[in-house]
């Protein structure tokens, strides 16, 4: 299945592979440093309510150092804390990829 924009194509794809709750892992790729990072476990933790562990948070520089990449292993309780999440992440301005 190619996957659109459209939230239902989404919503029949996680319903098939997912249960929950889970431990999801994403990655947030972007600009800005230190400050980048913050945010991004900042807006996973508004989402889920709760704090993520220091384990839970990796950051790493590119080898050039313009981009940072932030791995988050969140605790998710349903596919909606899924959505809320990339939506979150998605209205920092130097987010690039989230994959």
């Amino acid at each position: 299945m190619v996957l659109s924009d459209e939230e239902s194509d989404w919503q029949e794809l996680d319903e098939k592979v997912n249960t929950y709750p889970c431990v999801r892992e994403g990655k947030a790729i972007g600009l800005g440093g230190d400050d980048f990072a913050a945010d991004m476990k900042k807006r996973v933790e508004e989402v889920i309510g709760k704090e993520l562990a220091e384990d839970d948070v990796k950051v790493r520089p590119s080898s050039n150092g313009k981009y940072l990449s932030v791995t988050l292993q969140c605790p998710m309780e349903n596919a909606e804390q899924v959505q809320a999440v990339y939506k979150s992440l998605s209205e920092n301005p130097g987010l690039k990829w989230y994959l």
